[in-house]
């Protein structure tokens, strides 16, 4: 859905869905801010200040940056939480 030709990449337009639909999952990702994101302008908030590199000519993140900035962040929300 996201990737369908297995780049590594998400075009920048599909990040919100992306972020949206993670913390509808079952993951614990966003256990600790689940409420902060479910609204999209909450979302998007969240996301300029989790600074994810862009490649391809500014139009692209690649799932490996986004996928780590979530865990880490994760992991901090939990350790500062605690």
């Amino acid at each position: 859905m996201y990737d369908e030709n297995a780049t590594g990449y998400i075009h920048w337009k599909d990040l919100d869905s992306f972020i949206d639909d993670l913390n509808k999952s079952d993951a614990d990702f966003f256990k600790y801010n689940k409420a902060d994101l479910e609204h999209h302008y909450l979302r998007e908030n969240w996301i300029s200040r989790m600074e994810f590199p862009l490649h391809n000519d500014m139009q692209e993140f690649y799932f490996y940056d986004v996928l780590n900035l979530i865990c880490r962040h994760a992991c901090e929300s939990a350790f500062y939480l605690e």
